[in-house]
């Protein structure tokens, strides 16, 4: 039986890719009880050269070749063709724990998880040392998705959790093909629709933090269009979900919401960050718990959109 399906979504990585693929090898698990499934996004660069040097040295490794369609197409593609029971949707210039994947899968079927979340570390290019989460003292005990949102755990990113294949299908939970940002809508309703969640102490993952990742202050209309993709998404997800607008998980929904608009504000030029005064969710609004600055830059924004752009130049 094939426990776990690994899937990478490659483009211009080389430089980090043998990284991750020996990390994917240095395991305690048996080849044939999981797969890798390499997706090559139309990388210009020697990436699939390098995808297929190491599935010439393991059967368990599949090499996907398309035309360029963005992260969210490629972990499609990959799960698409997954024979695995869990899928876990690993980023190739980061790394995996060595000797960790039967600690995952124990996990995963003794607790039968829809979701499982892990430890992780993060690492600078140049920098030699890592520093944890700091959230290891999480209770592993199984909760809903929705209870552990409200609890503050969740990361955005895919690559933080193990997933149950049948729970994503069964949930028709896709990415979001064609946008960037693809996370910021698929994380929140994964965690939501889940029924069994609960959080390994393994130390499972290296997230590499490379110069220049930080986030950029320019005009970027992908980025703009993600992320008003997501708020939009997030906004129809939850209303048709919640009747209850004063419950804890719809006022969770709609702070993410608000948060992912204007973020595409931030990005966007002026004419489109004016197109979000015509969604359903604009004016914002403004949360008790939230920090002075925050409420201060929603004041500003629901006020003027024109003078947010102004201020933010």
């Amino acid at each position: 039986m094939m426990k776990l399906s690994i899937i990478l979504p490659i483009y211009k990585v080389e430089a980090f890719l043998p990284r991750c693929l020996d990390s994917l090898y240095r395991q305690d698990m048996p080849e044939d009880e999981y797969e890798v499934i390499a997706v090559i996004d139309g990388s210009p660069d020697h990436c699939e050269r390098i995808a297929r040097e190491y599935a010439g040295k393991h059967s368990n490794m599949k090499v996907v070749v398309q035309r360029n369609q963005g992260v969210s197409t490629s972990r499609n593609n990959g799960l698409q063709i997954a024979k695995g029971k869990y899928v876990w949707f690993v980023d190739p210039d980061d790394f995996i724990e060595e000797n960790c994947l039967k600690t995952l899968y124990r996990k995963c079927i003794n607790d039968r998880l829809d979701m499982m979340p892990f430890g992780i570390r993060f690492c600078h290019e140049h920098r030699a040392s890592l520093y944890d989460e700091g959230q290891l003292n999480r209770l592993s005990d199984v909760v809903t998705g929705i209870n552990y949102l409200l609890g503050g755990f969740c990361y955005r990113q895919p690559w933080t959790v193990v997933f149950r294949k049948v729970f994503l299908q069964e949930n028709n939970l896709r990415f979001a093909d064609g946008y960037v940002h693809e996370d910021e809508e698929f994380m929140p309703r994964a965690y939501y629709l889940a029924k069994r969640v609960a959080y390994c102490q393994q130390q499972a993952y290296y997230y590499f933090i490379r110069q220049g990742q930080s986030i950029s202050t320019t005009q970027s209309p992908n980025r703009a269009k993600g992320l008003i993709y997501a708020a939009d998404s997030l906004y129809g997800f939850i209303n048709e979900r919640e009747t209850d607008h004063q419950s804890a998980i719809y006022k969770f929904f709609r702070q993410r919401v608000s948060d992912c608009a204007l973020q595409g504000i931030h990005f966007a030029d002026v004419q489109m960050a004016l197109e979000v005064k015509m969604r359903p969710y604009y004016p914002f609004t403004i949360y008790k718990t939230w920090s002075l600055k925050k409420k201060i830059q929603y004041v500003v924004v629901n006020f003027s959109i024109r003078l947010y752009k102004w201020i933010k130049k």
